[in-house]
């Protein structure tokens, strides 16, 4: 068979997995994405740079604000930002308005990172190979797949999967003695730009902390060995880069656009971000979320995967989904490429492969801080996020090993596609949210209300690592991302939710605390209110509602006894608009009375 139909057949094969990707994990490309849990906020985060990114260098984004907060304000760069999509799906806000703009690049994520690894492996080790790599970690990211959508930002891989790839490609050529070429060495500067563009914290973090590993192997590589034996360092990279890329004017024109634009949009975003999160400081990563290391001996086969009941009986529950498991495949075919390279004593072409893997392997937030030696994960407080570039480090180890016979490798293939679509048949738990035509008109109502804010009751200020929660969130299990739906009105609202909150940012607030009396102290079971307010608490929240711009009230009416519904009526008016919402049950506007106007 030709190179040139292997190609093909790969590439066909690559496609098809794309869309099979699209229709079983993202399923729904209809409009917006709506759902409960962490989803909204990866949503929320275009609207806000719609309306507050102002280029520059760095630029501002708005991140001191009070559209969240209100109306003491408060810093927002405690959330999941992400340059490349946040900027990305305020760009198409501002064209086209509310769209499928997050579930498109998440079908599109891992299609940029198979055929990535398809063109920057081929030459390397052969179509097959190459192919073979790329659908392994690409589409056989199971904990990935299983993030979206409620961790959209973990979900999304593309440049992370690149960038490995392409540092393993450079170790290759400096353990061979091989040159550089000048468009690999472009396609890294570029790579190390738009990596910037994806989750600070956790994705992009895994190939920076493989490139340090892989610069230290080199560095090794050429001082103790290389060197001693009469290799120049100028002979690893290229004698005429610019005649090579004038070889190739496309992807040399691709390349350098990339790193362009990565090092003028991306880098100063996350400039941006650190310098402002640097407002409040913190002595750690404000959690500790860890999932047990034998985890990683766990298939994915019917009755015996991750999800299975006797699985969460030993092990107990995780952060997420396939938290350390990759499946037997892959840990089989890696094994025979760590083995193959230990016969053959090339331990330095997996040295970098096995040295992240084990770094990423063995963290734990509290008692063994691997990942905290790196500064980029500082914030880092989920071990088994790590898991999202195993399949990729183990498919990169499987490639020192030549098959012999074909008994086992077809063993291992069919395990292989057994596992795969056990996973994807899995991956169900998500299913797509629509607001109807009663929600579109409660919304029109909020937005057409006098004021510039909305006051919530309850309302929720919650932090990802418990600051505040408690306090001031009681019913976080149902409404920690409800104040993401201002993005449909445009108003403040009291309410917000961020992966960590200061302490400073609670205590202008802590006096609305004495309002909640949930009916459970654990902010995952409460559901409503034991009684409406005594005296007191009704003169707070008189206060609180008539001293501030709010053109009305939120009330989440299946968060409060059928009484205090009654009562709210009486005191404020009945309702203007309401309507049932997704995951919140019904709500009720209860506009606020115009204020008379003065005559001069």
């Amino acid at each position: 068979m030709t190179e040139k139909r292997r190609l093909a057949i790969a590439s066909g094969a690559l496609a098809l997995a794309t869309v099979l990707y699209a229709l079983l994990v993202v399923k729904d490309f209809s409009g917006p994405l709506i759902g409960t849990d962490d989803t909204p906020l990866y949503e929320y985060l275009g609207y806000h740079l719609r309306d507050h990114y102002r280029f520059g260098l760095p630029p501002d984004l708005g991140l001191l604000t009070n559209d969240v907060g209100y109306w003491h304000g408060t810093s927002a760069a405690y959330l999941p930002w992400c340059a490349e999509r946040d900027l990305g799906a305020a760009a198409l806000l501002r064209a086209f308005g509310p769209g499928p703009w997050l579930q498109l690049y998440a079908a599109a994520s891992p299609a940029i990172g198979a055929f990535g690894t398809l063109f920057l492996l081929r030459r390397e080790v052969g179509v097959t190979r190459a192919a073979l790599v790329a659908f392994a970690g690409n589409f056989m990211a199971f904990y990935a797949a299983y993030k979206f959508p409620y961790h959209v930002n973990i979900a999304c891989l593309h440049w992370c999967v690149l960038s490995i790839v392409c540092d393993f490609v450079i170790t290759r050529r400096i353990l061979e003695d091989r040159p550089i070429d000048a468009l690999l060495l472009l396609v890294r500067a570029a790579l190390m730009t738009l990596l910037i563009g994806l989750d600070l914290p956790y994705v992009a973090g895994y190939p920076l902390t493989f490139f340090t590993v892989s610069l230290a192997f080199w560095i090794g590589r050429w001082v103790f060995v290389a060197r001693r034996c009469g290799v120049n360092l100028r002979s690893y990279f290229p004698k005429a880069p610019l005649a090579d890329l004038a070889k190739t004017p496309i992807l040399t024109a691709l390349a350098a656009a990339g790193f362009l634009f990565g090092a003028i949009v991306y880098v100063p975003f996350a400039f941006a971000i650190v310098r402002g999160s640097r407002v409040y400081s913190f002595d750690d990563a404000g959690g500790n979320f860890w999932a047990s290391w034998p985890r990683l001996l766990l298939p994915f086969l019917p009755g015996a995967n991750p999800s299975s009941g006797w699985v969460t009986g030993i092990f107990g529950d995780v952060e997420g989904v396939a938290e350390y498991c990759v499946g037997w495949a892959l840990l089989g075919f890696a094994a025979l490429g760590v083995h193959a390279a230990a016969r053959r004593r090339a331990w330095l072409t997996v040295g970098p492969l096995l040295v992240t893997f084990l770094l990423c392997y063995a963290f734990h937030p509290k008692r063994f801080p691997t990942l905290h030696l790196f500064p980029w994960f500082f914030f880092n407080r989920v071990a088994g996020r790590s898991t999202v570039v195993f399949p990729l480090l183990l498919a990169l180890m499987a490639l020192q090993w030549e098959p012999r016979g074909k008994r086992v490798l077809y063993i291992l293939f069919g395990l292989a596609l057994a596992e795969t679509a056990t996973a994807y048949t899995l991956v169900n738990h998500y299913t797509p949210m629509h607001f109807d035509a009663q929600v579109r008109a409660y919304f029109a109502a909020v937005r057409g209300s006098d004021g510039e804010a909305i006051l919530e009751w309850p309302f929720c200020v919650a932090g990802g690592n418990g600051v505040g929660t408690s306090e001031l969130c009681p019913y976080y299990g149902v409404q920690s991302t409800a104040f993401t739906n201002r993005r449909f009105f445009d108003k403040k609202v009291v309410s917000f939710y961020f992966s960590r909150l200061h302490p400073s940012q609670v205590t202008p607030r802590a006096e609305l605390a004495a309002l909640f009396n949930p009916d459970d102290p654990d902010v995952h079971k409460a559901r409503r209110e034991t009684r409406c307010f005594d005296d007191g608490q009704w003169a707070l929240f008189d206060r609180t509602y008539h001293q501030h711009d709010f053109g009305g009230i939120q009330l989440y009416v299946d968060r409060l006894p059928a009484s205090c519904v009654e009562q709210f009526h009486a005191r404020y008016g009945a309702p203007a608009a309401s309507a049932i919402m997704p995951g919140l049950g019904r709500v009720e506007l209860l506009r606020r009375a115009p204020r008379p106007r003065t005559v001069e």
